[in-house]
């Protein structure tokens, strides 16, 4: 790519916004893209929406392979039973320039839009092409995720499109349960009530606080540092306080599940509790990304 001027447009969604993420500096509004092309010089430009931003160095290798058209309108056509059900949901901003809900990105080169200097919308330089070339490849199920997400609800997309994050809050959810369990065997040494089951029961406080604190500082500090979040300290404080609050509906949700599925259903009780607490920490992570760390 060192022999090709290539300059990288990114258009304004509104997902990132939608899902309290930070805005793509860069980004401009789509009624700003044709101005965008006369105003920038490079031999060709890559036309992406902010949800697929990531994906820009994988549309500069293909644009390697097809420097010489002057126009290529990349095309994904659904491969699996999900992607063909995903694919009637589909919205993708770009899909009116590329005539595909599948379009990923517009390439256009320079010489194009000299040619259609007179175009008065992206359609009129669509039409000015010498050519298309309709690229069909095979894309992982996650890329069609990133188009859907005006049609599913918000906290089933956000578990879908932030594997990453939701891997982070698990193992900061692990050095919780260390960090308790050293509390509580630290706090015993140093207790000396009269009553030993009074010795345990402010160990386990003191435990489950520590560990709540302590997960709560790591995901202001790794898991949610991304996010768009005012960090003074009544807005800390506020968010603490709702943390509290979810791990509640976390607890309730683990002992309930196991209650049910061992006392009632007669389950193994290693299964009720390894079901419990999967769906603990989904119903965990869905209260701390949609509930505590939001504005």
């Amino acid at each position: 790519m060192s022999s090709l001027n290539v300059s990288v447009i990114v258009i304004d969604t509104g997902f990132r916004e939608k899902f309290g993420l930070k805005s793509i500096r860069e980004s401009i509004k789509p009624e700003k893209l044709l101005d965008t092309l006369r105003s920038i010089y490079a031999d060709y430009y890559i036309v992406l929406p902010d949800i697929l931003y990531p994906y820009q160095d994988y549309v500069k290798r293909i644009l390697k392979r097809y420097k010489d058209r002057d126009l290529i309108i990349l095309k994904g056509k659904p491969k699996s039973i999900m992607a063909r059900l995903l694919h009637s949901l589909a919205y993708n901003p770009l899909s009116e320039f590329t005539g595909d809900n599948l379009g990923l990105a517009v390439i256009i080169s320079r010489r194009l839009v000299v040619k259609a200097w007179k175009a008065k919308s992206l359609e009129e330089l669509v039409e000015a092409a010498s050519y298309i070339t309709k690229l069909v490849y095979r894309e992982p199920v996650s890329d069609y995720v990133y188009m859907v997400y005006g049609r599913l609800p918000k906290s089933l997309i956000i578990t879908m499109l932030e594997p990453l994050r939701m891997i982070k809050f698990a193992i900061v959810g692990l050095s919780g349960i260390l960090i308790n369990l050293a509390t509580i065997t630290v706090s015993l040494s140093l207790l000396h009530s009269s009553s030993y089951v009074s010795s345990v029961f402010i160990a386990s406080v003191t435990g489950f606080e520590t560990s709540l604190t302590w997960n709560f500082i790591l995901h202001e500090l790794w898991t949610f540092r991304d996010l768009k979040l005012d960090h003074s300290f009544n807005k800390t404080l506020k968010r603490w306080l709702k943390y509290h609050l979810g791990s509640i509906g976390s607890f309730i949700t683990q002992t309930g599940t196991i209650t049910l599925l061992s006392g009632y259903m007669e389950t193994p009780l290693y299964q009720s509790v390894l079901i419990g607490v999967f769906l603990g920490f989904i119903v965990n992570y869905l209260v701390g990304r949609l509930y505590t760390w939001t504005e």
